[in-house]
Protein backbone atom coordinates (compact mmCIF):
# COMPACT_ATOMS: atom_id res chain seq x y z
CA UNK A 1 0.00 0.00 0.00
CA UNK A 2 1.08 3.64 -0.44
CA UNK A 3 1.26 5.65 2.58
CA UNK A 4 2.46 9.04 2.75
CA UNK A 5 4.52 10.70 6.08
CA UNK A 6 3.65 13.30 7.60
CA UNK A 7 5.45 14.81 10.98
CA UNK A 8 4.47 16.87 13.67
CA UNK A 9 5.73 19.91 12.14
CA UNK A 10 3.17 19.70 9.19
CA UNK A 11 -0.10 20.21 11.26
CA UNK A 12 1.13 23.24 12.90
CA UNK A 13 -2.07 25.10 11.50
CA UNK A 14 -4.26 22.22 12.38
CA UNK A 15 -3.04 20.34 15.11
CA UNK A 16 -6.12 21.49 17.36
CA UNK A 17 -8.51 19.41 14.68
CA UNK A 18 -5.90 16.91 13.83
CA UNK A 19 -4.58 15.78 16.93
CA UNK A 20 -8.70 14.89 18.32
CA UNK A 21 -8.06 12.52 15.55
CA UNK A 22 -4.61 10.57 17.17
CA UNK A 23 -6.62 10.47 20.41
CA UNK A 24 -9.41 8.78 19.08
CA UNK A 25 -7.34 5.72 17.38
CA UNK A 26 -5.52 5.67 20.75
CA UNK A 27 -8.74 5.10 22.28
CA UNK A 28 -9.32 2.30 19.77
CA UNK A 29 -6.15 0.19 20.58
CA UNK A 30 -5.41 1.38 24.39
CA UNK A 31 -7.34 0.55 27.28
CA UNK A 32 -8.91 2.65 29.96
CA UNK A 33 -6.50 5.27 31.28
CA UNK A 34 -3.52 4.02 28.89
CA UNK A 35 -5.00 5.87 26.23
CA UNK A 36 -4.19 9.18 28.23
CA UNK A 37 -5.91 12.76 27.35
CA UNK A 38 -6.18 14.52 24.78
CA UNK A 39 -5.07 17.85 26.68
CA UNK A 40 -2.59 16.42 27.72
CA UNK A 41 -1.44 15.64 24.47
CA UNK A 42 -1.75 19.08 22.94
CA UNK A 43 0.11 20.64 25.97
CA UNK A 44 3.07 18.62 25.14
CA UNK A 45 2.74 19.23 21.40
CA UNK A 46 2.84 23.08 22.03
CA UNK A 47 5.65 22.78 23.83
CA UNK A 48 7.49 20.74 20.93
CA UNK A 49 5.97 19.85 17.99
CA UNK A 50 8.77 17.76 16.41
CA UNK A 51 7.44 14.94 18.69
CA UNK A 52 4.91 13.14 16.10
CA UNK A 53 5.46 10.54 12.96
CA UNK A 54 2.44 10.19 11.11
CA UNK A 55 1.57 6.96 8.33
CA UNK A 56 -1.87 8.61 6.64
CA UNK A 57 -3.49 6.50 4.01
CA UNK A 58 -4.82 9.28 2.00
CA UNK A 59 -6.52 11.14 4.40
CA UNK A 60 -6.77 8.43 7.28
CA UNK A 61 -4.95 8.31 9.90
CA UNK A 62 -3.48 5.09 9.99
CA UNK A 63 -0.73 4.89 12.45
CA UNK A 64 1.67 7.32 14.27
CA UNK A 65 4.95 7.22 16.97
CA UNK A 66 4.48 9.91 19.34
CA UNK A 67 8.00 10.44 20.80
CA UNK A 68 9.40 13.45 22.82
CA UNK A 69 12.69 14.73 24.55
CA UNK A 70 12.90 14.80 28.74
CA UNK A 71 14.74 16.26 31.06
CA UNK A 72 17.13 14.86 33.95
CA UNK A 73 14.98 14.43 36.46
CA UNK A 74 12.26 12.66 33.75
CA UNK A 75 14.88 10.36 32.60
CA UNK A 76 15.67 9.29 35.92
CA UNK A 77 12.19 8.61 36.81
CA UNK A 78 11.93 6.31 33.41
CA UNK A 79 14.73 4.45 33.11
CA UNK A 80 16.27 4.35 37.12
CA UNK A 81 14.37 1.77 39.26
CA UNK A 82 16.03 3.71 42.26
CA UNK A 83 14.28 7.10 40.73
CA UNK A 84 11.25 6.07 39.87
CA UNK A 85 8.12 7.00 41.52
CA UNK A 86 6.50 4.14 43.90
CA UNK A 87 2.89 3.94 44.57
CA UNK A 88 2.95 2.32 48.24
CA UNK A 89 -0.10 0.34 48.94
CA UNK A 90 -2.20 -0.20 52.16
CA UNK A 91 -0.69 -2.84 54.15
CA UNK A 92 -2.70 -6.22 53.65
CA UNK A 93 -3.03 -9.24 55.56
CA UNK A 94 -1.19 -11.45 52.97
CA UNK A 95 1.74 -9.25 52.25
CA UNK A 96 2.51 -6.04 54.21
CA UNK A 97 5.54 -4.80 52.13
CA UNK A 98 4.16 -4.94 48.63
CA UNK A 99 5.23 -1.82 46.90
CA UNK A 100 3.58 -0.90 43.05
CA UNK A 101 5.55 1.37 40.67
CA UNK A 102 4.23 3.50 38.63
CA UNK A 103 6.18 5.23 35.80
CA UNK A 104 6.02 9.12 33.94
CA UNK A 105 3.37 8.06 30.88
CA UNK A 106 0.56 10.57 30.10
CA UNK A 107 1.65 13.05 33.14
CA UNK A 108 4.51 13.77 31.96
CA UNK A 109 4.05 17.83 30.85
CA UNK A 110 5.26 20.56 28.47
CA UNK A 111 7.98 21.41 31.77
CA UNK A 112 9.22 17.69 31.32
CA UNK A 113 10.20 18.45 27.87
CA UNK A 114 12.62 20.49 26.60
CA UNK A 115 13.00 21.84 22.68
CA UNK A 116 15.67 21.06 20.25
CA UNK A 117 18.27 23.08 20.26
CA UNK A 118 21.07 23.20 17.67
CA UNK A 119 24.53 21.12 19.55
CA UNK A 120 22.28 19.68 22.06
CA UNK A 121 21.96 16.44 23.14
CA UNK A 122 18.92 14.82 23.99
CA UNK A 123 17.34 11.20 25.44
CA UNK A 124 13.57 10.71 23.78
CA UNK A 125 10.64 8.89 25.69
CA UNK A 126 8.57 7.10 22.84
CA UNK A 127 5.68 7.49 24.65
CA UNK A 128 3.15 5.30 22.24
CA UNK A 129 3.59 3.73 18.69
CA UNK A 130 0.32 2.86 17.06
CA UNK A 131 -0.89 1.24 14.06
CA UNK A 132 -4.65 1.11 13.16
CA UNK A 133 -6.36 -2.90 13.70
CA UNK A 134 -7.52 -2.54 10.37
CA UNK A 135 -4.10 -1.93 8.84
CA UNK A 136 -2.07 -4.28 11.21
CA UNK A 137 -4.77 -7.42 9.75
CA UNK A 138 -4.74 -6.49 6.12
CA UNK A 139 -0.90 -4.86 5.49
CA UNK A 140 2.10 -6.07 7.67
CA UNK A 141 4.52 -3.30 5.73
CA UNK A 142 2.41 -0.62 7.41
CA UNK A 143 4.22 -0.75 10.54
CA UNK A 144 7.79 -1.52 8.99
CA UNK A 145 6.91 1.80 6.93
CA UNK A 146 6.03 3.84 10.04
CA UNK A 147 9.48 2.89 11.83
CA UNK A 148 11.68 3.59 9.01
CA UNK A 149 9.86 6.86 8.85
CA UNK A 150 10.76 7.35 12.68
CA UNK A 151 14.42 6.18 12.03
CA UNK A 152 14.69 8.78 9.07
CA UNK A 153 13.37 11.35 11.07
CA UNK A 154 15.94 10.73 13.95
CA UNK A 155 18.83 10.74 11.13
CA UNK A 156 16.95 14.29 10.43
CA UNK A 157 17.65 15.73 13.82
CA UNK A 158 21.12 14.68 13.74
CA UNK A 159 21.66 16.10 10.75
CA UNK A 160 20.39 18.69 11.92
CA UNK A 161 23.00 19.11 14.58
CA UNK A 162 20.48 17.47 17.25
CA UNK A 163 22.37 14.70 19.17
CA UNK A 164 20.37 11.80 19.72
CA UNK A 165 21.84 9.75 23.04
CA UNK A 166 19.32 7.63 24.01
CA UNK A 167 15.83 6.28 23.47
CA UNK A 168 13.67 4.96 26.08
CA UNK A 169 9.91 3.51 25.69
CA UNK A 170 7.38 2.08 27.68
CA UNK A 171 5.37 -1.35 26.42
CA UNK A 172 2.02 -2.18 27.37
CA UNK A 173 1.19 -5.07 25.27
CA UNK A 174 2.27 -7.74 22.69
CA UNK A 175 2.85 -6.01 19.98
CA UNK A 176 4.60 -2.81 21.70
CA UNK A 177 7.30 -5.27 22.82
CA UNK A 178 7.22 -6.95 19.71
CA UNK A 179 7.94 -3.66 17.93
CA UNK A 180 10.78 -2.75 20.49
CA UNK A 181 12.46 -5.93 20.91
CA UNK A 182 13.32 -6.35 16.96
CA UNK A 183 14.86 -2.85 16.38
CA UNK A 184 17.80 -3.35 19.16
CA UNK A 185 15.89 -1.98 22.69
CA UNK A 186 16.77 -3.96 25.68
CA UNK A 187 14.34 -4.12 29.02
CA UNK A 188 15.97 -2.03 31.73
CA UNK A 189 13.29 -2.38 34.23
CA UNK A 190 9.95 -4.19 35.23
CA UNK A 191 7.19 -2.19 36.73
CA UNK A 192 5.19 -4.09 39.09
CA UNK A 193 2.03 -2.01 38.73
CA UNK A 194 -0.39 -4.83 39.09
CA UNK A 195 -0.71 -8.06 41.71
CA UNK A 196 2.72 -9.06 42.39
CA UNK A 197 2.28 -12.47 41.55
CA UNK A 198 2.49 -11.84 38.18
CA UNK A 199 4.34 -9.43 35.93
CA UNK A 200 2.31 -10.23 32.85
CA UNK A 201 0.63 -7.22 32.75
CA UNK A 202 3.37 -5.29 33.91
CA UNK A 203 4.93 -2.59 32.13
CA UNK A 204 8.32 -2.89 31.12
CA UNK A 205 10.83 -0.32 30.40
CA UNK A 206 12.76 0.03 27.39
CA UNK A 207 16.00 1.39 26.03
CA UNK A 208 18.15 1.71 23.51
CA UNK A 209 21.63 3.57 23.49
CA UNK A 210 25.23 2.90 22.18
CA UNK A 211 26.09 0.61 19.74
CA UNK A 212 22.40 -0.43 19.49
CA UNK A 213 21.02 3.24 18.54
CA UNK A 214 23.83 3.54 16.02
CA UNK A 215 22.70 0.24 14.81
CA UNK A 216 19.38 1.45 15.03
CA UNK A 217 19.81 4.64 13.05
CA UNK A 218 21.80 3.03 10.09
CA UNK A 219 18.47 0.97 9.82
CA UNK A 220 20.53 -2.34 10.57
CA UNK A 221 18.07 -4.19 12.98
CA UNK A 222 16.99 -7.82 12.36
CA UNK A 223 13.71 -8.89 10.12
CA UNK A 224 13.26 -12.57 10.74
CA UNK A 225 12.33 -14.32 7.74
CA UNK A 226 10.89 -17.37 8.28
CA UNK A 227 9.55 -19.72 11.37
CA UNK A 228 10.90 -22.28 13.46
CA UNK A 229 10.81 -24.48 16.42
CA UNK A 230 13.90 -24.65 18.15
CA UNK A 231 15.40 -27.48 20.33
CA UNK A 232 18.67 -27.70 22.07
CA UNK A 233 20.50 -30.70 23.16
CA UNK A 234 22.76 -30.68 26.15
CA UNK A 235 24.89 -33.18 27.55
CA UNK A 236 25.09 -33.89 31.21
CA UNK A 237 26.50 -36.24 33.70
CA UNK A 238 26.49 -37.01 37.79
CA UNK A 239 28.46 -39.01 39.94
CA UNK A 240 27.35 -42.57 41.83
CA UNK A 241 27.22 -40.99 44.75
CA UNK A 242 24.85 -37.93 44.08
CA UNK A 243 22.44 -37.94 46.20
CA UNK A 244 20.55 -35.28 44.63
CA UNK A 245 19.05 -37.41 41.64
CA UNK A 246 16.82 -38.92 43.42
CA UNK A 247 14.49 -36.07 43.14
CA UNK A 248 14.75 -36.82 39.37
CA UNK A 249 13.17 -40.04 39.87
CA UNK A 250 11.09 -39.77 43.05
CA UNK A 251 7.99 -39.31 40.59
CA UNK A 252 7.04 -41.65 38.55
CA UNK A 253 6.09 -39.35 35.68
CA UNK A 254 2.26 -39.57 36.01
CA UNK A 255 0.51 -35.58 35.70
CA UNK A 256 3.67 -34.19 33.82
CA UNK A 257 1.34 -34.84 31.00
CA UNK A 258 -0.98 -32.01 32.57
CA UNK A 259 1.87 -29.28 32.25
CA UNK A 260 2.86 -29.97 29.30
CA UNK A 261 2.03 -27.81 26.04
CA UNK A 262 -0.04 -29.75 23.39
CA UNK A 263 2.69 -30.28 21.45
CA UNK A 264 5.12 -30.97 24.28
CA UNK A 265 2.68 -33.67 24.70
CA UNK A 266 2.93 -35.21 21.28
CA UNK A 267 6.56 -34.33 21.05
CA UNK A 268 7.18 -36.67 24.11
CA UNK A 269 5.05 -39.30 22.59
CA UNK A 270 6.17 -39.14 19.27
CA UNK A 271 10.02 -39.66 20.85
CA UNK A 272 8.63 -42.16 23.03
CA UNK A 273 7.22 -44.09 19.94
CA UNK A 274 10.27 -43.19 17.59
CA UNK A 275 12.60 -44.79 20.75
CA UNK A 276 10.76 -48.08 20.56
CA UNK A 277 10.39 -48.21 17.49
CA UNK A 278 14.12 -47.57 16.38
CA UNK A 279 16.09 -48.85 19.11
CA UNK A 280 15.90 -52.73 20.32
CA UNK A 281 18.73 -52.88 22.80
CA UNK A 282 18.51 -53.34 26.63
CA UNK A 283 20.15 -49.61 26.88
CA UNK A 284 16.88 -47.70 25.47
CA UNK A 285 14.76 -50.00 27.78
CA UNK A 286 16.68 -48.44 30.62
CA UNK A 287 16.27 -44.76 29.32
CA UNK A 288 13.79 -42.58 31.83
CA UNK A 289 12.15 -39.51 30.60
CA UNK A 290 11.20 -37.15 32.81
CA UNK A 291 9.58 -33.39 31.97
CA UNK A 292 10.42 -30.85 34.20
CA UNK A 293 8.54 -27.68 33.64
CA UNK A 294 8.10 -24.81 31.52
CA UNK A 295 10.25 -21.70 32.49
CA UNK A 296 10.54 -18.21 30.70
CA UNK A 297 13.75 -18.23 29.10
CA UNK A 298 16.21 -14.89 28.62
CA UNK A 299 16.63 -13.70 24.84
CA UNK A 300 19.53 -11.62 24.37
CA UNK A 301 22.09 -10.15 22.41
CA UNK A 302 25.80 -11.44 21.75
CA UNK A 303 26.67 -8.23 24.65
CA UNK A 304 26.94 -10.38 27.45
CA UNK A 305 27.47 -7.85 29.85
CA UNK A 306 26.81 -9.97 33.49
CA UNK A 307 29.53 -12.73 32.45
CA UNK A 308 32.52 -11.32 34.71
CA UNK A 309 30.45 -8.99 36.85
CA UNK A 310 27.44 -10.55 38.33
CA UNK A 311 26.26 -7.32 39.50
CA UNK A 312 25.86 -5.68 36.04
CA UNK A 313 22.50 -6.85 34.69
CA UNK A 314 21.97 -8.89 31.81
CA UNK A 315 21.37 -7.27 28.19
CA UNK A 316 17.45 -8.17 28.12
CA UNK A 317 16.34 -8.31 24.71
CA UNK A 318 12.91 -9.94 25.95
CA UNK A 319 11.38 -13.48 26.96
CA UNK A 320 9.28 -16.52 26.03
CA UNK A 321 8.49 -19.78 26.95
CA UNK A 322 10.97 -22.84 27.23
CA UNK A 323 10.03 -26.30 27.79
CA UNK A 324 12.48 -28.90 29.53
CA UNK A 325 12.79 -32.24 29.54
CA UNK A 326 15.55 -34.80 30.58
CA UNK A 327 16.45 -38.35 28.70
CA UNK A 328 18.36 -40.10 31.75
CA UNK A 329 20.05 -43.60 31.60
CA UNK A 330 20.85 -44.03 35.49
CA UNK A 331 23.16 -47.34 35.00
CA UNK A 332 25.77 -44.82 33.03
CA UNK A 333 24.81 -41.53 34.93
CA UNK A 334 24.49 -40.12 31.34
CA UNK A 335 21.80 -37.27 30.83
CA UNK A 336 20.62 -35.37 27.52
CA UNK A 337 18.38 -32.09 28.42
CA UNK A 338 15.97 -31.06 26.12
CA UNK A 339 14.88 -27.71 25.93
CA UNK A 340 11.96 -27.06 23.00
CA UNK A 341 11.13 -23.36 22.13
CA UNK A 342 7.72 -23.43 20.02
CA UNK A 343 7.33 -21.17 17.54
CA UNK A 344 10.73 -19.23 18.49
CA UNK A 345 10.33 -15.34 18.12
CA UNK A 346 13.65 -14.50 18.38
CA UNK A 347 17.06 -14.61 16.50
CA UNK A 348 17.50 -18.63 15.93
CA UNK A 349 21.25 -17.91 14.96
CA UNK A 350 21.76 -15.18 18.17
CA UNK A 351 20.00 -18.57 20.16
CA UNK A 352 22.45 -20.19 19.15
CA UNK A 353 25.29 -18.47 19.96
CA UNK A 354 24.02 -18.54 23.49
CA UNK A 355 24.39 -21.84 23.60
CA UNK A 356 27.57 -21.72 22.45
CA UNK A 357 28.55 -19.35 24.73
CA UNK A 358 26.51 -21.46 27.86
CA UNK A 359 24.82 -18.42 28.19
CA UNK A 360 21.40 -20.13 29.07
CA UNK A 361 19.38 -18.35 31.63
CA UNK A 362 15.90 -19.00 32.87
CA UNK A 363 13.54 -18.26 35.45
CA UNK A 364 10.12 -19.77 37.08
CA UNK A 365 6.57 -18.47 37.59
CA UNK A 366 7.70 -19.26 41.32
CA UNK A 367 10.41 -16.71 41.19
CA UNK A 368 7.77 -13.70 40.67
CA UNK A 369 6.90 -12.52 44.42
CA UNK A 370 8.08 -9.58 45.32
CA UNK A 371 8.76 -9.03 49.25
CA UNK A 372 9.27 -5.04 49.58
CA UNK A 373 12.80 -4.24 49.96
CA UNK A 374 15.84 -6.12 50.79
CA UNK A 375 16.76 -5.02 54.52
CA UNK A 376 20.43 -4.79 53.73
CA UNK A 377 20.62 -3.44 49.98
CA UNK A 378 17.45 -1.43 50.37
CA UNK A 379 16.57 -2.73 47.03
CA UNK A 380 13.37 -3.86 45.84
CA UNK A 381 13.85 -8.15 45.69
CA UNK A 382 12.34 -10.96 44.71
CA UNK A 383 11.71 -14.14 47.01
CA UNK A 384 13.47 -17.31 45.13
CA UNK A 385 12.55 -20.87 46.22
CA UNK A 386 15.54 -23.14 46.77
CA UNK A 387 16.80 -26.20 48.47
CA UNK A 388 17.09 -24.56 52.09
CA UNK A 389 14.40 -22.16 52.18
CA UNK A 390 13.21 -19.19 50.68
CA UNK A 391 15.73 -16.82 49.79
CA UNK A 392 15.40 -13.14 48.78
CA UNK A 393 17.39 -12.01 45.74
CA UNK A 394 17.99 -8.27 45.01
CA UNK A 395 17.36 -7.35 41.73
CA UNK A 396 19.81 -6.09 39.37
CA UNK A 397 19.18 -3.09 37.73
CA UNK A 398 15.33 -3.19 38.36
CA UNK A 399 15.52 -6.14 36.22
CA UNK A 400 14.18 -10.05 36.38
CA UNK A 401 16.21 -12.52 38.28
CA UNK A 402 17.07 -15.16 36.01
CA UNK A 403 19.17 -18.45 37.15
CA UNK A 404 21.99 -20.00 34.40
CA UNK A 405 20.18 -23.34 33.70
CA UNK A 406 23.72 -24.49 34.84
CA UNK A 407 23.40 -23.84 38.37
CA UNK A 408 19.65 -24.85 38.19
CA UNK A 409 20.32 -28.60 37.11
CA UNK A 410 23.21 -28.42 39.37
CA UNK A 411 21.72 -27.20 42.44
CA UNK A 412 18.91 -29.36 42.55
CA UNK A 413 19.72 -32.36 41.00
CA UNK A 414 23.64 -32.15 41.20
CA UNK A 415 23.95 -32.42 37.13
CA UNK A 416 27.09 -31.38 35.68
CA UNK A 417 27.45 -30.03 32.44
CA UNK A 418 30.24 -32.57 30.50
CA UNK A 419 29.95 -31.00 26.83
CA UNK A 420 28.75 -29.37 23.45
CA UNK A 421 25.04 -28.39 23.07
CA UNK A 422 23.84 -29.60 19.94
CA UNK A 423 20.88 -27.19 17.84
CA UNK A 424 17.93 -28.71 15.85
CA UNK A 425 15.77 -25.98 14.09
CA UNK A 426 12.69 -26.85 12.64
CA UNK A 427 12.07 -24.32 9.63
CA UNK A 428 9.26 -22.94 7.15
CA UNK A 429 11.74 -22.06 4.93
CA UNK A 430 15.27 -21.16 4.61
CA UNK A 431 16.59 -17.43 5.94
CA UNK A 432 16.29 -14.80 3.40
CA UNK A 433 18.75 -11.85 3.03
CA UNK A 434 17.95 -8.87 4.98
CA UNK A 435 18.87 -5.97 2.23
CA UNK A 436 18.63 -5.52 -1.26
CA UNK A 437 22.27 -3.92 -1.21
CA UNK A 438 24.91 -5.64 -3.05
CA UNK A 439 27.30 -3.95 -0.63
CA UNK A 440 25.72 -5.67 2.54
CA UNK A 441 26.42 -8.95 2.02
CA UNK A 442 23.60 -10.56 3.27
CA UNK A 443 23.80 -13.06 0.22
CA UNK A 444 26.36 -15.60 -1.44
CA UNK A 445 26.38 -17.18 -4.44
CA UNK A 446 27.83 -21.13 -4.17
CA UNK A 447 28.14 -23.54 -7.27
CA UNK A 448 24.93 -21.24 -8.78
CA UNK A 449 23.06 -21.44 -4.97
CA UNK A 450 22.64 -18.23 -3.28
CA UNK A 451 23.01 -18.22 0.12
CA UNK A 452 21.56 -15.72 2.78
CA UNK A 453 24.57 -15.47 5.43
CA UNK A 454 21.88 -15.79 8.01
CA UNK A 455 21.92 -19.68 7.29
CA UNK A 456 25.76 -19.97 7.54
CA UNK A 457 25.53 -18.24 10.88
CA UNK A 458 22.49 -20.75 12.10
CA UNK A 459 24.97 -23.90 11.18
CA UNK A 460 27.43 -22.00 12.71
CA UNK A 461 26.04 -21.22 16.21
CA UNK A 462 27.29 -17.71 15.90
CA UNK A 463 25.14 -14.80 15.94
CA UNK A 464 24.00 -12.91 12.64
CA UNK A 465 23.59 -9.80 13.85
CA UNK A 466 26.39 -9.14 16.07
CA UNK A 467 26.82 -5.40 18.03
CA UNK A 468 30.87 -5.96 18.43
CA UNK A 469 31.64 -7.29 14.39
CA UNK A 470 30.61 -5.89 11.12
CA UNK A 471 31.84 -8.79 8.66
CA UNK A 472 30.23 -11.88 7.86
CA UNK A 473 31.04 -15.53 7.90
CA UNK A 474 32.51 -17.02 4.77
CA UNK A 475 33.80 -20.04 5.54
CA UNK A 476 33.27 -22.87 2.24
CA UNK A 477 33.07 -26.16 4.40
CA UNK A 478 30.07 -23.99 5.81
CA UNK A 479 28.67 -23.09 2.31
CA UNK A 480 28.88 -26.50 1.12
CA UNK A 481 26.82 -27.93 4.15
CA UNK A 482 24.45 -24.71 3.66
CA UNK A 483 23.87 -25.85 -0.09
CA UNK A 484 24.04 -29.85 0.61
CA UNK A 485 20.62 -31.18 1.10
CA UNK A 486 20.81 -34.70 3.16
CA UNK A 487 17.12 -35.12 3.72
CA UNK A 488 15.88 -38.32 2.73
CA UNK A 489 12.11 -37.67 1.91
CA UNK A 490 10.80 -35.31 -0.60
CA UNK A 491 8.43 -33.34 2.19
CA UNK A 492 11.78 -31.39 3.72
CA UNK A 493 15.92 -30.33 3.27
CA UNK A 494 17.79 -30.98 6.13
CA UNK A 495 21.33 -29.31 6.52
CA UNK A 496 23.45 -30.21 8.76
CA UNK A 497 27.13 -28.80 10.65
CA UNK A 498 28.61 -30.54 13.53
CA UNK A 499 26.89 -28.22 15.65
CA UNK A 500 23.42 -27.72 14.21
CA UNK A 501 20.83 -29.80 12.16
CA UNK A 502 18.79 -27.38 10.07
CA UNK A 503 15.28 -29.00 9.01
CA UNK A 504 13.52 -26.78 6.38
CA UNK A 505 10.05 -27.80 5.27
CA UNK A 506 9.60 -27.64 1.71
CA UNK A 507 6.72 -25.62 0.26
CA UNK A 508 3.24 -26.30 0.90
CA UNK A 509 4.38 -29.61 3.07
CA UNK A 510 3.05 -27.88 6.13
CA UNK A 511 -0.32 -27.44 3.98
CA UNK A 512 -0.53 -31.08 2.76
CA UNK A 513 -2.85 -33.49 4.55
CA UNK A 514 -1.49 -35.39 8.05
CA UNK A 515 -0.62 -32.84 9.63
CA UNK A 516 -1.77 -32.66 13.25
CA UNK A 517 -4.24 -29.26 14.10
CA UNK A 518 -4.62 -28.34 17.84
CA UNK A 519 -7.82 -30.95 17.92
CA UNK A 520 -5.27 -33.60 16.71
CA UNK A 521 -3.04 -32.86 19.20
CA UNK A 522 -6.23 -32.44 22.12
CA UNK A 523 -7.45 -36.20 20.53
CA UNK A 524 -4.14 -37.98 21.35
Amino acid sequence: MNYTIRYGEDIAGEYRTFLPKVMELDRAVYEGAMAGELKNMVARYEKNPRTFVFLMDGDTLAGYINFFPVGETMWERITDPKEGSTLVVEPGEDDPQVQLEKIPDDDIGPDDIPVYEAGGHYRLFIISVVVARSYRETDHTAAVQLSDAWIGYMNRLQAEDISIDAIAAIAVSAGGRSFLRTRLFRIVRECHNESPDSCDGNDLVYLCDGLYLKKLLNNDYYHKTFHDDVYLMLPYADHTENPLIAALYREDGEGDREKMSLPMAYLEDQLNECMEYECRNDVAKELRRRYLGRFRFLHTLDDYLDEDDPEQGPVIVGEEDVEISILAHPETNMYCVMLYFEDCRYSTSQLLDQCSHGYLKIRSTDWKMVRGRDPETGRQAWCVPGRDGETLIPLTNGAFHYMNLEDYLFDRYGLISCGNGKGLTCMTSKPRPHSTDPSAKDEVEYKGERVAREMLNILSGETYLSVHQSFRIGCESLLKMAVKNLSVYDYYEAYMSEKVIAFVYTEGALEADGILSEEDLERR
